[in-house]
């Protein structure tokens, strides 16, 4: 299959399962008790809604600070706008381009190489897959009577893999270095063996147990803030019984839900996933969709501005860093 070929079945899959997914949570949905419910917000809360998306970035720079110790020191505030670039180009274009930009735009403003910065950011996603399953088996525990405990035990599996990769990720350096045909491979293959040396660098904040406990910290710490945005969008729509731990559940399974191949943003994923769970807990499927409508567009919507603003002060518009990554990864293949 050629290149062309590659990219056009790329961008089919998630439109096809997002397009889906979005017929059918909002198919046989009365539209007007939608907008009726939407339209009796409580102005109070949106406040924490438009809040807590930041914070959620300000967490997450925290967090990628100490990832970067072993690559460079960094500045809380440029990796701010950072990870504001790329969570917001994550809502506007295809297969999570923004993480490659926020890479490769890292690494150009800290003056390192970019393998190093992208080794970092696929950490920080394991490290949140790790937290989300952490949570939602803590939460499972509390809210037993409307979780199984087969999603229960597979949540505290998942943890267990999701540690054993993080401690061999970890663990990557030394045992390269203790393995004899490394040595030989840097001999032969001297620019594949400093790529690889770059990349494994980026993995190296998780040898100091100090520094990976305050990581697992800040994760878990981020995705309470979250949670939290959940939480007050059903205070805001006045959803009785929506608790701070059955928000904590529809946010995991709205997150599971959007790490499936996705229109930009996750729109139709996220829907599926919170109108799912909220009809389990009992809620009507108009309540479960306007409250999804309400808690997405607000992340979307706070989150996707700042990340536009950031790449304007960065000196950079979409067309201008689409064209310079492109040229680069050309000067790279050479």
């Amino acid at each position: 299959m050629s290149g062309a070929g590659k990219r056009s079945l790329s961008l089919a899959l998630p439109v096809l399962i997002g397009g889906v997914l979005l017929y059918l949570s909002l198919r046989d949905i009365d539209w007007a008790e939608v907008l009726r419910m939407l339209s009796g917000t409580r102005p109070r809360w949106l406040a924490p809604l438009l809040f807590l998306p930041a914070l959620d970035i300000f967490v997450r720079a925290l967090r990628w600070k100490l990832l970067l110790v072993p690559v460079t020191a960094a500045g809380w505030r440029t990796l701010f706008g950072l990870e504001a670039v790329g969570l917001g180009l994550n809502n506007i274009l295809f297969l999570r381009i923004g993480e490659l930009a926020r890479a490769y735009l890292g690494g150009k403003r800290l003056g390192v190489p970019g393998l190093s910065v992208l080794s970092t950011i696929l950490v920080e996603r394991l490290c949140d897959a790790a937290a989300l399953f952490t949570l939602f088996s803590a939460v499972s525990f509390a809210i037993a009577e409307v979780i199984s405990p087969q999603l229960r035990w597979a949540a505290l599996a998942g943890v267990a893999v999701l540690l054993a990769i993080l401690l061999g990720v970890t663990s990557a350096e030394r045992l390269l270095e203790r393995w004899e045909p490394w040595a030989r491979f840097e001999a032969s293959h001297p620019r594949i063996h400093r790529l690889l040396r770059e990349l494994v660098l980026g993995t190296g904040a998780l040898r100091s147990p100090g520094r990976a406990c305050a990581i697992a910290g800040l994760s878990l710490l981020l995705w309470v803030c979250d949670a939290a945005i959940f939480w007050a969008a059903g205070r805001a729509l006045g959803l009785e019984g929506l608790t701070y731990l059955k928000s904590v559940a529809v946010m995991t399974t709205a997150a599971a839900a959007s790490a499936l191949p996705a229109l930009p943003g996750a729109f139709g994923n996220f829907e599926a996933g919170v109108k799912a769970i909220l009809v389990h807990f009992g809620y009507a499927p108009e309540a479960a969709i306007g409250y999804a409508t309400l808690a997405h567009l607000s992340m979307f919507v706070v989150v996707t501005s700042m990340g536009l603003f950031f790449l304007n002060r960065f000196g950079h518009g979409l067309r201008s860093l689409g064209r310079e990554m492109t040229s680069a990864g050309e000067d790279w293949k050479k």
